[in-house]
């Protein structure tokens, strides 16, 4: 299985095709070639995405993924260290985490 680093821009641009439970995506063209459009696409029952997929994606979005959790245990990345707290500082109607003054 190849793994690529996408730039912000593309990943999000993916991530705009895709929801929470899965996607089909087909190429605009084949979707012209066979007749499909937006207006009729939704007709069809394909069912929970039934056989095996032509390439097989998935996003790495969060740190706790299972990728970056192997990569971790396989010493590729460093561990998560812990984060000393922060005080936190009043300034008017807001609180601003860190130390020293607010930034004017």
């Amino acid at each position: 299985m190849a793994i690529k680093i996408v730039p912000d821009k593309d990943f999000d641009l993916i991530c705009e095709y895709i929801d929470e439970e899965g996607m089909t995506l087909i190429r605009e063209s084949l979707a012209k070639e066979v007749g499909l459009n937006e207006d009729n696409i939704e007709e069809v029952d394909y069912g929970n995405f039934g056989g095996d997929p032509d390439v097989y994606l998935d996003l790495i979005s969060s740190d706790k993924h299972l990728f970056i959790k192997e990569a971790r245990l396989q010493k590729v990345i460093p561990e998560l260290q812990p984060v000393a707290p922060q005080k936190i500082v009043k300034s008017g109607n807001s609180f601003l985490h860190g130390w020293g003054r607010p930034s004017s």
